[in-house]
């Protein structure tokens, strides 16, 4: 894809993301903004962290990781 493409296919995510509720949308910038991990999640919303990868698993990736919600 190029550059222009993925500038919108990220804006686009982030938009949808904020259509989400709060506790969601912190967990997903929690692990994906701030790559913290489920551990460190618990400790920041005092979910266990079978109900973290619950409410992540429509927005994992195949390598693990959340949506690209960075500029990069």
């Amino acid at each position: 894809r190029s550059a222009g493409t993925e500038g919108i296919v990220a804006r686009q995510v982030k938009r949808l993301i904020g259509q989400l509720p709060r506790s969601q949308q912190q967990i997903i910038l929690l692990r994906d903004v701030n790559d913290c991990s489920y551990e460190e999640i618990e400790q920041v919303t005092g979910l266990t962290a079978v109900n973290i990868r619950v409410l992540l698993r429509p927005f994992v990736l195949s390598r693990g990781r959340c949506c690209c919600l960075s500029e990069d």
